[in-house]
Order: structure tokens, then C-alpha cells, then sequence
């Protein structure tokens, strides 16, 4: 998932860095250039835009509208040391809006919401001619042959009782 961050403050890029560099995230900040980070938008596809609400040059939801022009699909997380009316901002740009950090912000916080936003594996099982597992279109190997079987006999029995 590529993101990027756009806030003011050094210490507030520096806490959210250690938290994605952990998970499987392609992060990219921007400090004291937010235009930058619309560019980005523009030219790049971005999953996330975290923006803080209260920057000098451009607020962040002026900011996250003029990316959500770019780019419609693009998931808006807003971050704010002081409390926002969340109602009205969500009426404001709708759907996108995936959710709110609150300085200081921990890295459970961060992650509950990206992980929101980290689409499901793609499982396909395949039950005629041959019993095969699919993930993201790659093939599952299994260890061992009766693991094979066993999954097969639970996914036939579709949730219901199966004696040994």
C-alpha cells in the first residue's frame, strides 16, 4: 500500500515513519511542500493521503479535496492535535474519509485504520476436474497431501458437520 503523509511538523512525520516502516507500506512525507504531495497524486497511484488539518500554506481538508479531484479513489485519513467536528467533515468529502488520528497518535491507532484499508486476499478455490487453492491468482502448495484432502473435505462439507 503506498501512502503518503503531509504534515507541518517534524516530530509528527518522525512518530508516523517507525510505525509503517514495520508494516508492508511504501510511505512518502512531505513537510513543507504540500502542493508536492498533490503532484504525487496526480502522477502516482497513492492508496492513502494522511494530511493534518492545521498547515500554514493549505489546510488539509482543502488539500484532500483538491486530491480526491485527482484522484476519487484516494482514502483520506485527517489528523488534528485540537477536536474537529468529524460529522461535518465527513459530510464534507464523503466516503474517502477513512478515519481520524489525534496527536499524539500510537501506532495501534495508525494501524487499525490502515489495516482497514489493506483490501482482503483474493481466495478462489477450484472444486471440479482438480481440488485447487487459489490466493491473489497464485497456487497454494500444500505440505502435504492429506492437508490437501482435509481442506477439501471441509470446503465440500460447506460449514457443516463431518465425522471421521
Amino acid at each position: 500500500m503506498k501512502i503518503i503523509v503531509v504534515d507541518d511538523e517534524a516530530a509528527a512525520l518522525e512518530t508516523f515513519l517507525p510505525i509503517v516502516t514495520d508494516a508492508d507500506f511504501t510511505c512518502k512525507l512531505f513537510r513543507d511542500d504540500p502542493m508536492a504531495a498533490l503532484d504525487t497524486v496526480r502522477t502516482e497511484k497513492i492508496d492513502a493521503a494522511v494530511l493534518d488539518i492545521r498547515m500554514p500554506k493549505i489546510d488539509g481538508v482543502t488539500l484532500a479535496e483538491q486530491m480526491l479531484a485527482a484522484d476519487p479513489a484516494l482514502n483520506i485519513i485527517l489528523l488534528s492535535a485540537y477536536p474537529q467536528n468529524e460529522t461535518e467533515l465527513r459530510a464534507q468529502l464523503g466516503d474517502r474519509l477513512a478515519g481520524f488520528l489525534y496527536k499524539p497518535y500510537d501506532a495501534a491507532q495508525v494501524n487499525a485504520i490502515l489495516s482497514a484499508l489493506t483490501p482482503a486476499p483474493d481466495v478462489r478455490i477450484r472444486t471440479f476436474r482438480a481440488f485447487d487453492v487459489f490466493i491473489n491468482g497464485l497456487a497454494v502448495r500444500f505440505d502435504s497431501s492429506k492437508a490437501k484432502e482435509l481442506l477439501a473435505l471441509l470446503t465440500d462439507a460447506n460449514g457443516s458437520f463431518v465425522a471421521m
